[in-house]
């Protein structure tokens, strides 16, 4: 009744003279002060530490709960020198935090009336061993109890409680870090970083001093978790973990619950979509806006398998950092709506995967060939194209390898050579908004051509045919293709284009560096998709 920064449970009936044992639950952050009894009459009953005996009549309960570990009645920690008892530290009832040493033997000293009284435990016990918890005992005048510690240096908590009639309970146990519960968290699309209350005993602790924090899956809808890291003075407290809830908004509305970025196939930036009840994903489409984004592309959403929707756009490597704005549209009734999310960008995916270890394996080695790829594209198309970086398309910073060893790729190409008799064959690799090899080649009338068994009709221009392949897979970047023109067959790969150029004298440093990328993000393409 009338309780706060608290609660307290217990039977709710008892019989007269019978014990009432009252169990009390502070707040984070708070301690029980004292029982507060009341009778029928609003009189005192008088309490022993979390009891009473029942009088007459009901009874009124209630508790006061004040802030901090411990109240003020005041003890002495320490022990006893060569010239009398040394203190290392007052301690209070409630919880005191004392930094113990290795070896020492220490005591509990009370001032009563004129002197101080030492403590003892119960059946006359002399020796205890720290970490201690359990006993009780009073404060004579001539004898007591030392409590001997034999461990490495450390901080340990002290508590002590009134139990009634002169005795007080003990427990002296290692200090462990806490942290208050973190109410569940509303997504937004970014980083959720709350900063819950950290306490350690009694000691006083200072964030950035004492202490911080750190976050895993803290982005998206689900579970996530905080991690408070000791440090300094008290490093050796180690750390502790607290997990939260990251959930949509109480909205009937579709939520943007997350971002990432296909590994498989082309380029795509994927975007998660939890529709609640009553919207048919199959009456859902998504749009995107951005630099030299088509905004006539309409996505459809694909079930995840965790009750989420995603809708992937494709990029070419060379716009990898341009942010892109997607807006889902659906079907509430007959009303068409949309739902704006924020910007996002494949970089900002590979920047996420390459650090703190969120990717590791295949995937990772996937991201690392891909930053590279995205970044040394741009070098080299803006110089073919006249484009500019940072003007025509956002600039990439990020990338995993600083130079390449044009000799060793070159040599690692050899099996992709191509040796034919084919009149006229060459080949050209498009690094532009879709891989694509072009084959070139010459014929004469009547010539069946096919390409991978299949018959095809070339393009036809200033004497020569042509046939593309347009659409390459990242996994597919080491597949060889066949041609055949008439009786004569070829193999050629994308990676064909990469050995061809890298074996070409006089080619540009860009060039060079953008096909060691690429040839290095087939691999990996390639060894990713054969392990899924």
């Amino acid at each position: 009744n009338g309780i706060e920064h608290g609660s307290l449970t217990g039977a709710a009936t008892a019989k007269y003279m019978e014990t009432v044992t009252i169990t009390a639950t502070p707040d984070f952050g708070y301690r029980l002060s004292r029982l507060v009894v009341k009778d029928a009459e609003n009189n005192n009953v008088a309490t022993t530490g979390n009891t009473f005996l029942m009088p007459k009549g009901n009874v009124t309960v209630s508790a006061v709960f004040e802030q901090g570990t411990h109240g003020t009645t005041e003890f002495e920690w320490g022990y006893f020198g060569s010239s009398g008892f040394v203190t290392e530290a007052s301690i209070y009832d409630g919880v005191t935090t004392v930094e113990l040493q290795q070896w020492q033997s220490y005591q509990i000293l009370k001032y009563d009336e004129d002197s101080y009284r030492e403590f003892l435990l119960d059946n006359n016990t002399y020796r205890a061993t720290i970490p201690y918890s359990g006993g009780t005992g009073t404060f004579p005048r001539f004898e007591s109890t030392k409590f001997y510690y034999s461990g490495e240096s450390g901080f340990y908590d002290i508590t002590m409680t009134d139990v009634g009639n002169g005795k007080w309970s003990v427990s002296i146990l290692k200090t462990v870090g806490v942290i208050d519960n973190i109410p569940d968290q509303t997504y937004t699309g970014s980083e959720i970083t709350p900063e819950p209350l950290v306490l350690a005993g009694s000691l006083s602790l200072t964030k950035g001093t004492d202490y911080e924090y750190s976050y895993t899956n803290n982005i998206n809808i689900g579970t996530a978790k905080v991690t408070v890291t000791f440090k300094g003075d008290y490093a050796s407290l180690g750390s502790v973990e607290k997990e939260f809830n990251i959930t949509q908004t109480n909205s009937s509305a579709p939520t943007f619950s997350g971002h990432g970025l296909l590994l498989t196939g082309q380029i795509g930036v994927e975007f998660l979509i939890t529709l609640p009840e009553g919207i048919d994903a199959q009456d859902t489409y998504m749009t995107f806006a951005g630099n030299h984004m088509d905004s006539n592309y309409q996505a459809t959403a694909q079930a995840t398998g965790d009750g989420r929707y995603q809708y992937i756009v494709f990029i070419p490597a060379y716009q990898m950092a341009d942010q892109i704005t997607p807006t889902l549209h659906y079907m509430d009734g007959s009303e068409e709506k949309t739902v704006v999310g924020e910007a996002y960008s494949a970089e900002e995916y590979i920047t996420w995967g390459l650090a703190d270890n969120h990717l590791t394996g295949d995937a990772l080695n996937v991201v690392r060939a891909l930053a590279d790829y995205g970044y040394y594209s741009q070098f080299y198309l803006s110089r073919v194209n006249g484009w500019t970086r940072g003007t025509d398309y956002a600039a990439m910073t990020t990338k995993y390898s600083e130079e390449f060893d044009y000799d060793t790729t070159y040599s690692a190409l050899a099996s992709y050579d191509v040796s034919s008799d084919i009149a006229g064959l060459s080949y050209r690799l498009n690094f532009g908004s879709t891989t694509r090899l072009d084959i070139r080649f010459t014929t004469v009338e009547g010539q069946t051509v096919k390409l991978d068994s299949a018959t095809v009709t070339p393009t036809v221009s200033d004497g020569y045919s042509t046939v593309s392949i347009s659409g390459i897979q990242a996994s597919q970047l080491t597949t060889g293709h066949q041609l055949q023109v008439g009786d004569k067959t070829v193999t050629i790969s994308p990676m064909s284009y990469a050995r061809t150029l890298l074996g070409r004298e006089g080619e540009a440093d860009d060039l060079k560096k953008l096909l060691c990328a690429f040839y290095n993000y087939g691999n990996a393409c390639a060894e990713y998709g054969s392990n899924q």
